[in-house]
């Protein structure tokens, strides 16, 4: 009898596995934030070229500021929270990121060329991540464009932002 019930436990557990199995149910894939733009990339117009000042008054420059120079290109984001910018062009060489954040928790700045967003809104690669830290955040960082292109920012943020990227 107990050789019965054993057997016939045996082939319920063979059914419930044969039944069940590969019923795992997959995680959905989430895009991180469709490619939407809150804010507009307008680049300012070149500025006519200034008169070289005497060497006496050219600035020193410091790791945290770089020296400006008077012809450069200038694309302006600002926004408030996570985002997502819309594309702008970045030429090959030195770029300059001026970045603020007035929030009090994690801030992180991805650029990614657009060539590298997938189609679900993840990134093949990031080309740099001019910031990662937390709390409030006022400072400069270069970054070296290798290859030219159309490029996007993902910003994760809590509070108020502003972003100055120049090409000299």
């Amino acid at each position: 009898m107990n050789c019965k019930i054993g057997l016939v436990l045996i082939l319920i557990l063979s059914v419930l596995t044969v039944t069940f199995s590969g019923c795992v149910e997959e995680e959905p894939v989430v895009p991180l934030q469709p490619i939407a733009p809150r804010v507009e990339a307008a680049p300012t117009p070149t500025p006519a070229p200034k008169p070289t000042p005497a060497l006496t008054e050219i600035p020193i420059p410091t790791r945290t500021q770089p020296q400006e120079v008077s012809q450069s290109e200038q694309i302006k984001f600002s926004g408030e929270g996570a985002f997502i910018t819309s594309q702008f062009q970045l030429e090959s060489g030195t770029s300059i990121f001026r970045i603020k954040n007035g929030g009090k928790s994690n801030f992180t700045v991805l650029l990614v060329n657009a060539k590298h967003v997938e189609w679900c809104g993840c990134y093949e690669s990031i080309t740099d991540v001019p910031v990662d830290t937390v709390g409030p955040f006022d400072g400069v960082k270069t970054v070296e464009i290798l290859e030219p292109g159309d490029y996007i920012l993902d910003i994760e943020a809590e509070g108020p932002w502003s972003i100055l990227i120049e090409q000299p």
